[in-house]
């Protein structure tokens, strides 16, 4: 699962791509309906990835991000605080819903897959 997010003056946005074993790509864009800052539509971003895998029935998952704050919540390396707590907690939840799951940062130019929502 590759994930996006974007905020800016013209709306927040997220970008989901997901490859399958059998390397079938699913991909999906949404513009959030509520201002939301660069993080919040990270979080945004794996959490609607998580949702679309865990109506798949998967029960292996690797996620991978640009986000390294996102990436270093979840893998405990950076404290979480503020509202981020409360997606840091909603990602953890879902996670835990796998057999396997990891979530890795991914520089945004080392991702061939994924979702380049309007960030330059």
């Amino acid at each position: 699962l590759f994930t996006d997010g974007s905020a800016g003056p013209q709306g927040s946005g997220i970008g989901i791509v997901l490859v399958t074993s059998s390397n079938r790509r699913i991909e999906k864009a949404l513009k959030l309906k509520f201002y939301a800052t660069n993080n919040e539509t990270e979080y945004e971003g794996i959490l609607h990835g998580l949702d679309l895998v865990l109506t798949l029935g998967a029960e292996e998952l690797a996620v991978y991000v640009n986000s390294l704050l996102v990436a270093n919540h979840y893998n405990k390396t950076l404290r979480t605080t503020g509202k981020m707590v409360d997606y840091a907690a909603l990602v953890e939840d879902k996670m835990k819903k796998f057999k396997h799951a990891t979530i890795s940062y991914l520089p945004r130019q080392e991702n061939r897959h994924c979702c380049h929502t309007g960030r330059q």
